[in-house]
């Protein structure tokens, strides 16, 4: 490959540079910090908010969400230790945070799978993104938000509300990816960088001749 070959293709890579890879977040219930905000079941004294429990022994039935574990009122969420007339329209409200600082916002967007019991509604930083009001404790759902405007740059707020409405066990099992495309200061838009590429071609374009023609 000669000279200007070589210096061909540089200017072309540089043309069509690669954008930096995108970062993903993964925010979980058992291994993110996850703090209960308001209870009223009694079972946890205040003040607010205190790091929520995991859940140790599980109720009857309820699904499994990879990669999380159940966070509840109490460790103990076993059928035995809380009969389904108790805890009859109980909330629970928990909430984590997750920081958005370097990422273009205008990329961000989350994907999750949950599993309540019984109802459950999420929030992004105030924002409703999910709401279920049917028993879900022996499923896992899906949903997403795809609205960067949702996202805050710096330290972001996931609120899980949920709702025992039958009574007996209750807690939530949730996993989420946050991915965002890093903000890259002095990086030339795709607009000029392939202007600019091809200049550059056309400058080593020019030199070679005119080195030829000195010859």
């Amino acid at each position: 490959m000669g000279l200007l070959s070589k210096q061909y293709w540089f200017a072309l890579m540089f043309a069509v540079a690669l954008p930096a890879s995108a970062t993903t977040l993964v925010v979980a219930t058992g291994s993110s910090a996850f703090n209960i905000l308001a209870d009223t079941t009694g079972e946890i004294a205040g003040p607010f908010p205190k790091p929520a429990p995991i859940v140790t022994s599980l109720g009857n039935g309820w699904a499994s969400v990879a990669g999380a574990s159940w966070i509840g009122p109490a460790a103990n969420q076993s059928n035995r230790a809380r009969p389904q007339t108790s805890y009859v329209g109980a909330t629970d409200t928990y909430s984590t945070t997750f920081s958005m600082a370097g990422l273009n916002l205008a990329t961000a967007n989350l994907s999750g799978v949950i599993s309540a019991d019984d109802y459950v509604t999420v929030l992004l930083n105030g924002h409703l993104i999910f709401s279920m009001t049917s028993a879900m404790w022996n499923s896992t759902f899906t949903f997403s938000d795809l609205n960067g405007g949702d996202f805050v740059q710096g330290v972001n707020t996931l609120t899980l509300q949920i709702t025992n409405a039958t009574g007996g066990p209750t807690g939530v099992s949730t996993r989420l990816l946050v991915n965002a495309d890093p903000i890259i200061s002095g990086t030339p838009e795709p607009s000029t960088a392939l202007p600019l590429g091809l200049a550059l071609v056309g400058g080593i374009l020019v030199y070679q001749r005119r080195k030829a023609l000195t010859r």
